[in-house]
């Protein structure tokens, strides 16, 4: 079983509506809202996507639900780090800070370093750029300013550094390529006369295009240079956009939740979407294998996990599913029930309310009588059953002469003051029953 986590769950939900589905393994979509909600059963295949779209404290706290599966003793499949996958920023950084690239992103903050042309771009979206290209320090300026002008978050944008890809024939060349576990495949290849390629902007190729782009989705050329950049960006599933300089290849970002399924397909290559199709499944199969010690599907029929993660808000927890497993298995689980794993932040459990309340209401009424300890005795009873007893417990006197001085007050400082002189009064109904003795 796979268990897809996502932001946006519309790309992932979209391949399970699709025949293609039929060629991989049993999948369900799970948003990180949902997740705090419901158990992560172990043994299984997990799948951490759309990080680019979480903020800094939702990572973190996917990167508690990765470590809390991680640390099992079931053997899970987990991929996408929260914390290790290296993000648009991070990811353009260090493909620079190694060699591999010449361009590279900045922060709004880190204009003065920008090599111009540069253009503007959401840092956690993958939609075309948000300028054009700007080709001057006053032109940038007058971009971030007509940013802020419209009410856009300025600081979440980039001034990623242009490179110029265009061909002989005035083509730009986008490729896009797909990584699923330890196999990189081909997608698609789109071109364009204009320097952002997207579905929008892309052409009709020409025959040699059409060619060339049958021979990349037959023959995979990249697959060894994808294998290293993915292995940079610690990405294990998603999709990344290059194109090539000279015959240098350049990338442009990574996405961790592509969509693949939902977009029109053209009809330029022969049997391109089922070809694609049939790699993405026996893809997931690989992966969900994986999980299992002994590569078989973990969540299939009559496999029944015993433990599942439960994330909350306040925490995440390992807890022990109901159902008894049988057989052999019955003495393992039967020592697995006596242990405890919390991981993070344990989870709060409620003090048991005030008992006795009732009792020493009643030694009261004996000796204090009165229509009042009654009308009090009702309202002990509410207070008791809402938890709020022992709070204000805390506030109020330990004497009977402060009790005396609370009889002017609420019910409530009344029933809580009786309760408080009560070892009191039964020490001086001791010393009574002691002096009439003697």
């Amino acid at each position: 079983m796979i268990y897809y986590l996502a932001r946006q769950p519309e790309p992932f939900r979209t391949y399970l509506a699709s025949p293609a589905s039929a060629l991989g393994p049993p999948a369900e979509v799970l948003t990180y809202e949902e997740l705090r909600s419901r158990d992560l059963p172990l043994g299984q295949t997990y799948v951490f996507s759309d990080l680019e779209r979480l903020s800094k404290r939702e990572l973190e706290w996917a990167a508690k639900v990765w470590e809390a599966l991680a640390a099992a003793r079931v053997p899970t499949r987990l991929l996408n780090h929260p914390r290790r996958v290296l993000l648009r920023y991070e990811l353009l950084a260090e493909l620079h800070r190694r060699g591999i690239h010449e361009h590279t992103a900045h922060r709004i903050t880190e204009l003065g370093r920008a090599r111009l042309p540069v253009f503007l771009k959401r840092e956690n979206t993958h939609a075309g750029p948000a300028t054009r290209l700007l080709w001057s320090r006053e032109d940038l300026i007058g971009a971030v300013c007509s940013l802020s002008r419209s009410n856009l978050p300025v600081r979440r944008h980039l001034a990623i550094e242009y490179c110029e890809t265009v061909d002989d024939l005035g083509y730009y060349t986008r490729y896009r390529a797909h990584v699923v576990g330890e196999r990189v495949f081909p997608f698609s290849m789109r071109v364009s006369p204009h320097w952002m390629v997207k579905g929008t902007t892309a052409t009709r190729p020409t025959d040699a295009q059409r060619q060339q782009e049958a021979d990349y989705l037959e023959h995979n050329p990249h697959e060894d240079w994808l294998r290293d950049v993915f292995r940079i960006a610690n990405i294990e599933f998603g999709a990344v956009d290059y194109s090539f300089e000279g015959g240098i290849p350049r990338v442009w970002e990574i996405n961790t939740n592509p969509d693949a399924f939902s977009a029109p397909w053209p009809a330029r290559v022969p049997f391109q979407r089922e070809r694609f199709a049939e790699r993405f499944g026996a893809a997931l199969h690989a992966i969900d294998r994986a999980g299992h010690p002994h590569g078989d599907l973990a969540g299939g029929p009559g496999h029944r996990p015993r433990r599942a993660v439960t994330p909350s808000h306040e925490g995440v927890q390992i807890v022990r599913l109901r159902h008894p497993p049988s057989g052999r298995d019955r003495r393992q689980w039967q020592a697995q029930r006596r242990a405890t794993t919390s991981i993070s932040q344990p989870v709060r459990r409620r003090r048991k309310p005030l008992v006795h309340v009732e009792k020493g209401l009643k030694t009261l009424e004996r000796h204090v009588g009165g229509r009042r300890l009654k009308r009090l005795r009702k309202r002990a009873r509410r207070l008791d059953k809402r938890w709020r007893l022992r709070a204000r417990l805390r506030r109020l006197p330990k004497s009977v002469r402060r009790l005396r001085a609370a009889r002017g007050g609420s019910p409530v400082a009344k029933t809580l003051a009786l309760r408080l002189a009560l070892p009191a009064l039964w020490a001086l109904q001791r010393r009574r029953s002691a002096g009439q003795r003697s």
